[in-house]
């Protein structure tokens, strides 16, 4: 196994690999995710990610063949007068496809994402995940992510 990182070239490759994690939130919260789109116009958008200077994008693959992506990006907020600055490596977006699962690539993705934080001497990582991911909970709460805030949602449609 190997992880590489991305280069514009990849962007319909990113399009593709997309496909497992859209699937999963179009199908669970279908009000907030679309189902995958036009390949070109996906390939466009990973390719504007890769070109972003503060967006790190790599790939893992195993024999040539592609089975997941990190998208991570630098943010930097500077103090205001209600918090401090802050400095952090957001996981953006995370994918391993079906049927790779649990076979540490998710865990050597993971690392480069280290990697990136140690390089911008940033400590903390940050990253978002639905409560219907429950496969995602775990897996990162097995290298250490706590819960540290809470969004919740009230439709008024429903009430």
């Amino acid at each position: 196994m190997t992880i590489r990182r991305a280069t514009t070239a990849d962007g319909a490759l990113l399009a593709s690999l997309s496909k497992t994690v859209q699937r999963l939130h179009a199908e669970a919260r279908p009000d907030k995710f679309k189902p995958h789109g036009d390949s070109e116009t996906l390939t466009l958008c990973y390719q504007g990610m890769i070109d972003s200077p503060e967006t790190h994008v790599f790939i893992a693959e195993t024999d040539n063949h592609a089975v997941g992506y990190v998208i991570a990006k630098v943010m930097r907020r500077p103090e205001n007068p209600f918090t401090h600055a802050l400095e952090s490596v957001f996981v953006d977006q995370f994918c391993v496809v079906d049927g790779e699962q649990s076979k540490g690539y998710g865990s050597q993705l993971m690392e480069a994402v280290y990697e990136v934080a140690r390089a911008e001497n940033i400590q903390e990582i940050q990253l978002d995940v639905w409560n219907f991911n429950v496969h995602a909970l775990e897996f990162y709460q097995k290298r250490g992510f706590v819960l540290y805030n809470q969004r919740l949602e009230m439709r008024l449609d429903e009430n």
